[in-house]
């Protein structure tokens, strides 16, 4: 499992319900006590649980819900230790079923729902519009980039050896990092197929 900035993305309770809640404030470079009131008056999402990475040091926040098939879980990453601006916030979604589809794709209208539902049709759009620019892959890992007009996306798939759970996450970036990341991802396959912690 890849554990960006040393965190993992599941955590404590959100329902999952389509809702009526404006996303203006819940996108990477808002204020973190900005997004943290968003999601705490948003009708479908309980409150953050913080916490700090274990490897890194930096704090996260996340919360997650059962639902039908799985577990689907919101996590907002801040930029560095003084927790003041979001750098990435990630979708994630733990199943037994659907073992090897991608769950997020452009056109995946399970995984477009659940985008929508913590988002809005805006971003939702601008995802399913992306341009499609980069794939690198690890063991058991698929990680896929795109380039919306407004944000950067990444996708992943994977599987969890040991149980057999299928993970996939749709994470938000800011247009400004998105071609560091992929660098990096592509340094840290360059360097091992198992990932870099």
């Amino acid at each position: 499992m890849i554990h960006h900035k040393g965190t993992s993305v599941f955590g404590l309770t959100l329902a999952l319900y389509l809702g009526t809640v404006s996303s203006a404030q819940a996108l990477p470079g808002q204020n973190v006590q900005t997004v943290m009131r968003w999601v705490q008056n948003h009708a479908l999402l309980s409150p953050f649980e913080r916490g700090i990475g274990e490897l890194s040091g930096l704090p996260f926040y996340n919360s997650q819900a059962k639902v039908e098939n799985g577990t689907v879980v919101f996590a907002m990453n801040p930029t560095d230790r003084t927790d003041k601006i979001v750098g990435e916030e990630i979708i994630a979604y733990q199943t037994q079923s659907n073992a090897g589809n991608t769950i997020f794709t452009r056109t995946n209208s399970e995984g477009l729902g659940i985008v929508q539902r913590i988002y809005d049709q805006s971003l939702t759009n601008d995802f399913q519009k992306s341009k499609y620019v980069a794939r690198v892959e690890f063991n058991y890992v698929d990680l896929r980039f795109f380039q919306g007009k407004r944000f950067g996306y990444s996708t992943v798939s994977f599987k969890q050896p040991t149980d057999g759970q299928w993970f996939y996450h749709f994470r938000v970036i800011s247009l400004e990092n998105l071609n560091g990341l992929i660098l990096g991802e592509q340094q840290c396959r360059r360097q091992s197929a198992d990932g870099c912690e």
